[in-house]
């Protein structure tokens, strides 16, 4: 259900002389229940209104709602009522910004592609963890199978600092990387 350009509601529904718009306060009576609550919306063509009441039962919780979904075309005249219109002329939906629903969709894919690059295949949650740490401190961290490469240093399973080798053995990066290891199993250690 849309409103009009010029605030008006548009697509009124109608039930005998009843207009039926979202916001309205209705009243009806299935072969199953009554409802009483606010039309959310109305597919005039299918004939489906659905409407928002407050939740009623032992597990219901402040601000929660029951949603009904009423075939009004099975509905007699005698069994619905409009109680009140609504308080407010509803406003129309702004335009669809096609080409940032785009943007957002790429930007979606990539994260979903990059997140998936930062999950190592076959390799055990510690594994993980210690490149999940690694990524943090170096965005260029990569997986290479089941080896962890971080710079110019590859790390083998199990994944121990003694697993960490450089392009030269004596290199600040090589240390650090080891040192970073050695802490991130120290606390998995500790914590357990």
């Amino acid at each position: 259900m849309a409103a009009g350009g010029n605030g008006e509601p548009s697509e009124k529904g109608q039930h005998g002389s009843v207009d039926i718009v979202p916001g309205c306060l209705v009243w009806c009576k299935t072969r199953f229940e009554e409802i009483k609550g606010t039309v959310s919306a109305y597919d005039q063509e299918n004939g489906a209104l659905i409407i928002k009441s407050p939740c009623v039962g032992a597990n219901c919780k402040p601000n929660f709602f029951d949603i009904s979904v009423v075939n009004i075309r099975q509905l007699e005249q005698q069994n619905f009522k409009l109680l009140q219109s609504p308080k407010s002329v509803i406003q129309s939906l702004s335009e669809l910004d096609h080409g940032k629903v785009k943007r957002r969709l790429e930007e979606a894919s990539s994260e979903k592609a990059e997140r998936a690059s930062n999950t190592g295949h076959n390799v055990t949650p510690e594994a993980q963890g210690l490149f999940d740490m690694l990524k943090s401190q170096y965005r260029e961290s990569t997986w290479e199978r089941e080896n962890i490469i971080v710079m110019d240093v590859k790390i083998y399973p199990p994944y121990r600092s003694e697993n960490c080798l450089g392009q030269e053995e004596d290199t600040r990066q090589l240390q650090q990387i080891r040192k970073m290891v050695e802490k991130f199993h120290n606390e998995r250690q500790n914590n357990c």
